[in-house]
């Protein structure tokens, strides 16, 4: 509890120094330019401040999400409705990934805390694959980024779909040795305990009345996971945001322009470098990679569409915060191969 008030509390620091001081650096933009420091500062910030306004809403959502999943999935709950064969929990992930509303900025926690519920690490990992690239937001937004082309959103949930279960079966085949999710203890008390000690596998309600007591534990549990989750990510989604607006404003016209100029393979490559380092929410890639569309052949453009909901600046300082580092670094550089893999597969079988 103690180490997780001193979380909370460096990250409200975080918060009140960094606000004032962006806006300040904002402000005084015009006059460091006039000394002499080229440094578009006012641009990087509506771009940090667009980001951030484009993410909080459905970072809160996904807040949520994560919350419910900590506070009402258990261990015994995934044991009776978890399919046991690896073929129906591949398939209930990816209905999940297409049912949950949930942005790829809260993914990862969702994924972590699935894992800590000891959902295996296959299915979960097909989860945090599916679900930024395939969620109902995405889907729609790709719809609506290309209304000339339907089969754009055929394509990247096929695509996502495909690379989510690939990925998903390399931890089939040489499985994770322990739970790679790290230990985050939530302020005020256990995520499936309440006051008792009693889980959700406990029949005593009706012995000692404790029934009403444990739905507001439940309740008080949510909000503080909720709070927990949304305060901890905040600090990460500025940061990346912060990194990613600088390098789009300062490098962006020359970084398009030479992976439109490139071999479809490198077209490919820089597709996902530019996703990565841009961080842009997936409900609203699709219309970036709108305005890309005739300059980049449609492999480097799914690229674009798959590889960034999943791993960009953002998710992967959340991925490192919340699993083990050998871990991270194996799932990231798995989600890269496969990724650059099948977006060139599709450039050589359909040559788009």
């Amino acid at each position: 509890m103690a180490f997780s008030r001193r979380t909370s509390s460096a990250n409200y620091l975080f918060l009140v120094i960094g606000t004032p001081l962006t806006a300040f650096l904002i402000a005084a933009s015009q006059a460091f330019e006039t000394h002499g420091l080229r440094v578009p500062l006012v641009r990087i910030g509506t771009s940090v401040a667009g980001l951030m306004l484009q993410a909080v809403p459905f970072m809160l959502l996904g807040a949520m999400m994560s919350a419910a999943v900590a506070t009402l999935v258990t261990e015994p709950f995934l044991e009776r409705h978890l399919p046991r064969a690896t073929i129906g929990g591949f398939a209930v992930a990816l209905i999940a990934g297409l049912c949950m509303p949930v942005c790829d900025c809260m993914a990862v926690p969702t994924f972590a805390n699935l894992l800590r519920k000891r959902l295996p690490v296959p299915c979960a990992v097909t989860f945090l694959v599916a679900v930024p690239i395939m969620n109902p937001m995405a889907i729609w937004s790709t719809w609506y980024a290309f209304p000339n082309d339907p089969w754009m959103v055929l394509r990247r949930a096929g695509l996502g779909a495909l690379m989510a279960l690939l990925v998903g079966v390399t931890f089939v085949i040489r499985p994770a040795r322990r739970n790679p999710a790290r230990i985050r203890p939530v302020s005020g008390g256990h995520a499936d305990k309440d006051v008792h000690g009693c889980d959700d596998s406990c029949s005593c309600a009706g012995m000692h009345g404790h029934g009403t007591m444990q739905r507001g534990f439940r309740l008080r549990h949510f909000l503080r996971h909720t709070h927990d989750d949304f305060l901890r990510m905040m600090p990460v989604l500025l940061f990346g945001s912060a990194i990613a607006s600088v390098i789009r404003i300062m490098f962006g016209d020359a970084l398009d322009a030479g992976i439109a100029a490139s071999h479809p393979l490198i077209a490919i490559a820089g597709a996902m470098a530019l996703a990565f380092l841009c961080s842009v929410c997936s409900s609203s890639d699709a219309v970036i990679a709108s305005g890309m569309s005739g300059m980049l052949p449609v492999s480097a453009l799914l690229a674009f569409l798959t590889f960034g909901p999943v791993l960009d600046v953002k998710n992967a300082m959340m991925l490192g915060m919340e699993c083990k580092a050998g871990f991270a670094l194996r799932l990231a550089a798995t989600v890269t191969v496969i990724c650059a893999s099948l977006a060139f597969l599709v450039h050589v079988m359909f040559g788009i």
